[in-house]
């Protein structure tokens, strides 16, 4: 039987401590709810005229309902000036029923939310301090890490008071904040399941395959009966996760990624590709101490359009045919308007025709056939369309996979 992996001992205690942490997180959200509860027995729309219950507003309101007060213009008094509602809208939805049975259990779930909001506190410092104790890779103020990627000048909701991005950079020796979709308390949760020591794992393929997140072939006599990846029950693989599903709209070339696989695999697989590119960015960064390089969507577009174009040429090289480009209409029409030679372009009624036709249009590829008694050349479309004879000045291929694609 295989040992299961256990980080280092500092790790542990850092890893016991933020399980913790997220174990209160919970009780408090039940507080939440036992609080949204009494309110609504007693006809108080709270949450009607403010967006969260247990902010400034919302807790001072609370409190002045547990030290006895009921009337609705002194709770508006409670307003913050940031608040959009108004001090009437506020009152107006405070006219309620003040039963004593529901008063009596407001109280106890609103000390049990304080108790555990003070734990959460307590538990930041000792994170704090276990944090303070790990060994040093670089010295911040010696080597200062680049600016941070978001806007937030403060700890969001639920997040360390303290300065965690400062922590993690001095002791992995790296900013791992720069890569898109990661933030500190993302960074936080994967080092601390998985540690600094990347010997565990010398490919990354076998920290990506603890993770689950990637292909778990099952196969029985040489057969392959399913390719789904492994379930597991990881933090560090649901941060990841969460992590690359917050790229969706990402501009960065890891954006742009999950787009192209969520249109061919679909949103689950697509978050468990990106996920596993962002495992092997970890990897790498803390094993060689490289920083980030960002790339673009665009960028990453070009080279995918340059992979598309290899496939094609080793496509054609195996059918015994040369590839030659074409220039699309836009060039060739260009051309003509400077006096250069070029081929004929199809008239607007032919070509807005194909522009309707449900296809995808590209850059067209002639391949010449070899000892031919014609000119008809035969046309390469994409890596996954079948090559076809060329009669006419737009060619239609028929794909082999997914897509359909028209080709001037």
């Amino acid at each position: 039987m295989a040992p299961s992996f256990r980080p280092p001992e500092d790790m542990c205690h850092l890893r016991s401590l933020l399980r913790h942490r997220e174990n209160v997180i919970r009780m408090t959200v039940k507080h939440m709810q036992h609080l949204q509860k009494s309110l609504d027995q007693m006809h108080l729309h709270l949450h009607h005229v403010m967006s969260d219950i247990t902010g400034v507003t919302g807790l001072r309101i609370l409190r002045a309902i547990v030290a006895g007060e009921r009337a609705p213009r002194t709770f508006a008094q409670y307003r913050d000036y940031r608040m959009p509602s108004s001090a009437d809208t506020i009152a107006k939805a405070l006219e309620g029923d003040d039963r004593a049975e529901h008063v009596f259990t407001l109280t106890p779930s609103l000390a049990l939310s304080d108790f555990t909001q003070q734990h959460i506190a307590a538990c930041a410092q000792e994170i704090e301090r276990v944090l303070g104790t790990l060994d040093s890779q670089v010295d911040p103020a010696e080597h200062p890490f680049p600016p941070p990627t978001t806007t937030h000048r403060h700890p969001q909701r639920n997040e360390p008071a303290f300065d965690l991005r400062t922590h993690l950079y001095r002791i992995t020796g790296v900013d791992l904040t720069q890569v898109p979709g990661l933030q500190a308390p993302t960074i936080h949760i994967i080092l601390a399941e998985v540690g600094l020591n990347r010997h565990k794992w010398p490919p990354d393929k076998h920290c990506a395959a603890w993770l689950g997140l990637c292909p778990d072939n099952q196969m029985s006599g040489g057969k392959v009966l399913s390719t789904g990846s492994r379930r597991v029950h990881n933090r560090a693989s649901r941060a990841l996760r969460m992590a690359a599903q917050s790229l969706r709209t990402s501009p960065s070339s890891l954006g742009a990624f999950y787009r192209r696989m969520r249109s061919t695999l679909g949103p689950a697989k697509a978050t468990t590709a990106t996920a596993h590119q962002l495992a092997q960015i970890l990897s790498h960064m803390l094993q060689e101490k490289t920083p980030y390089r960002a790339h673009g969507a665009e960028e990453y577009r070009h080279q995918d359009h340059e992979r598309q174009l290899r496939q094609v040429r080793q496509q054609a090289k195996h059918v015994g045919c040369a590839l030659v480009p074409q220039p699309t209409n836009e060039y060739a029409r260009s051309r003509r308007d400077n006096g250069e030679e070029c081929q004929n372009i199809p008239d607007d009624g032919r070509r807005d025709r194909a522009r309707r036709a449900p296809y995808v249009r590209c850059s067209a590829f002639s391949i010449p056939r070899p000892g031919s008694e014609t000119d008809a050349p035969l046309v390469a479309l994409s890596p996954c369309v079948s090559v076809v004879p060329s009669a006419h000045d737009y060619v239609t291929g028929e794909a082999s996979g997914l897509c359909r694609t028209a080709i001037p």
